[in-house]
């Protein structure tokens, strides 16, 4: 099948990978699932939607909020926090990236990604979801993943690309450090999966890119202000952004996880 490869890579990534972590935390006496975190430190990045996911399922956790997930990372590591919830292929990444972290087996929530435009801005929104649909029919999604979504840890370059400025400049917001989401490259460039996916939507609609750095929690108020054109980066499709921005269909469906630290017993709050 067209497609079988890349959904075999992505099957393997979000829902097998439950399976091996289950496994990897038995050494881990104080933490094997979801529920031993109740009562204790629960990081997440600020400007998601973690804590109310959270809420839903540990109502007695201490929630603490981080800038980037590199930073809760090193928190959990010191032993100031004793999880992170965030999306899982970026938690992925670091658990693979540390042997000391690994990843409980539940998901907290099941989550859709896709790409924000103004709620005006019709066309940006047909655009995007024509270029997917193409990308997808054309096979290259299917190498995005495998390119992406790798299972080692290692976080790829940034494919060149070549792009004209026949229509303009086409304003990109994203956040660094939400591996293989975005990220900077060993290059010094912006690299991951919605990186690429915004050259090849500029390069449909014959724009230069421009990548501009914003915090997460910065990216849908920046749509509303019109400083950029689209935003990405592991953005959640909910009811409640799309009273105030216009979400491409999704692209990726996924889920929100949970990291600990293995063999370091959870301190009481």
């Amino acid at each position: 099948m067209k497609y079988s490869l890349g959904l075999i890579k992505y099957v393997i990534f979000t829902v097998i990978v439950s399976l091996l972590f289950a496994t990897c935390v038995e050494n881990n006496e104080s933490i094997r699932r979801l529920y031993d975190l109740q009562g204790k430190r629960i990081a997440f990045q600020s400007g998601t939607v973690c804590d109310i996911a959270l809420l839903s399922v540990l109502r007695n956790a201490e929630f603490k909020q981080f800038d980037n997930v590199k930073s809760a990372v090193e928190g959990l590591r010191a032993g100031q926090i004793d999880a992170i919830a965030h999306q899982l292929p970026l938690l992925y990444i670091y658990s693979q990236r540390y042997n000391d972290l690994r990843l409980l087996p539940d998901l907290i929530s099941r989550a859709e990604y896709a790409f924000a435009v103004h709620l005006n801005n019709v066309f940006f929104k047909q655009r995007i979801d024509n270029t997917i649909e193409a990308l997808k029919r054309d096979g290259v999604f299917n190498e995005m993943i495998e390119r992406w979504f790798c299972l080692e840890g290692k976080l790829p370059d940034m494919p060149d690309f070549e792009l004209v400025d026949t229509n303009g400049v086409l304003r990109f917001g994203i956040s660094d450090h939400l591996e293989p989401f975005s990220y900077i490259d060993s290059r010094g460039k912006f690299a991951g999966f919605d990186v690429e996916l915004a050259y090849h939507i500029a390069k449909e609609m014959e724009m230069d890119l421009e990548i501009v750095k914003i915090k997460y929690e910065y990216l849908i108020p920046s749509i509303i202000a019109n400083r950029v054109h689209m935003v990405g980066g592991a953005i959640k499709v909910n009811e409640e952004k799309e009273a105030f921005v216009r979400f491409s269909e999704p692209y990726l469906m996924s889920g929100i996880g949970a990291m600990v630290r293995v063999g370091h017993r959870i301190s009481e709050m």
